[in-house]
């Protein structure tokens, strides 16, 4: 960001009957009473036709603008006492304009702003600029949804009916070495009627350079693509996280898994024929109990029966007495 060497706020003088067409020592200031006297205003008497012009004399090294010390001991410090901008550097000035959105502003029209620019050594003018402006003009029924949607604010006093103008009298405006910026004077001349302001601001900033000054010419269309970048790349983030999380989750889900580690050797597995033959159900004891010791033999059988003789095969009365509870009956 470009580095801000100034910003003041300052009043525009309503007061004093100085026409743009005198001289600054009709001003009723007397710290610029010697300042100026030999300074006239180098205008036409039909560049203002009101009799009032606000104007505003503003000296950036002090730290007040708004009142006028008569004793030394009771005026602040200045801001600096050689110079306040950087030799040889570009700056542009600008100005901020408070405007109620009053009767007499409407009526006003467009109205010119002529700044002046004087160094700090003999008062000598730097440069002069001359740019116009207006109140933003706005339809009633825009004025009217604007208003609605900030009525809460407007009804506490958070926000004002005013309209704020900026404007750039000064681009690439370069800093001297021999005669240092320090003051500025600032004149509003409406031709219709007399221009409302209720505060100003002056800024003098380091000059933009292609992309800064790219940014704040299309700021509304700039942060509308930011915006929707930082969607884009928020979303993209987001989508990653949940795939990681899920893979993670994943990993997680198998190591909490026991291990099923089957030793066993081909010699285990046993044909599905030679097993459903070997397993037949052998005799069974008298009192329909089965023996333990039995059982736990027949982990002791041998990993190849011989095949079993027709003799050995019950008959299906043997079957029906087993199934009585009595004993097999010989075949």
């Amino acid at each position: 960001m470009p580095r801000q060497a100034v910003m003041q706020s300052f009043s525009l003088d309503y007061t004093s009957d100085f026409s743009r067409t005198s001289t600054t020592s009709d001003v009723s200031l007397p710290q610029w009473k010697s300042s100026f006297s030999s300074q006239e205003r180098m205008v036409s008497t039909d560049e203002c036709t009101a009799t009032r012009t606000p104007f505003a004399m503003i000296d950036l090294f002090a730290r007040h603008n708004a009142w006028t010390a008569f004793i030394s001991d009771v005026e602040p410090l200045p801001n600096t006492a050689n110079r306040l901008l950087n030799p040889g550097q570009g700056y542009y000035v600008e100005l901020s304009l408070d405007l109620p959105e009053s009767l007499a502003n409407q009526q006003a029209g467009i109205f010119g702003i002529i700044v002046e620019l004087y160094s700090s050594r003999n008062k000598t003018m730097l440069a002069a600029a001359r740019i116009s402006t207006r109140l933003p003009h706005e339809s009633s029924w825009v004025g009217v949804i604007r208003k609605i949607s900030i009525l809460p604010a407007l009804v506490v006093g958070a926000l004002e009916e005013s309209r704020t103008v900026y404007v750039s009298p000064f681009r690439h405006f370069t800093e001297s070495k021999e005669h240092p910026l320090q003051f500025v004077s600032i004149f509003i001349s409406g031709r219709d009627a007399e221009v409302e302001i209720n505060k100003s601001v002056i800024r003098i900033v380091e000059e933009l350079n292609k992309f800064q000054e790219h940014l704040k010419e299309w700021h509304y269309s700039c942060f509308m693509a930011g915006t929707l970048s930082f969607i884009l790349f928020y979303g993209i983030l987001w989508k990653v996280f949940l795939i990681m999380k899920e893979c993670l989750f994943r990993v997680a889900f198998q190591m909490q898994e026991p291990p099923c580690d089957l030793d066993l050797d081909d010699q285990d597995f046993v044909d599905a024929s030679s097993d459903y033959q070997h397993h037949q159900p052998g005799p069974v004891q008298p009192n329909g109990t089965d023996d333990d010791e039995d059982l736990g033999s027949q982990h002791d059988l041998p990993r190849s029966w011989p095949p079993m003789d027709d003799s050995d095969r019950f008959s299906e009365d043997s079957w029906e007495d087993i199934g009585n509870g009595n004993a097999p009956s010989s075949s």
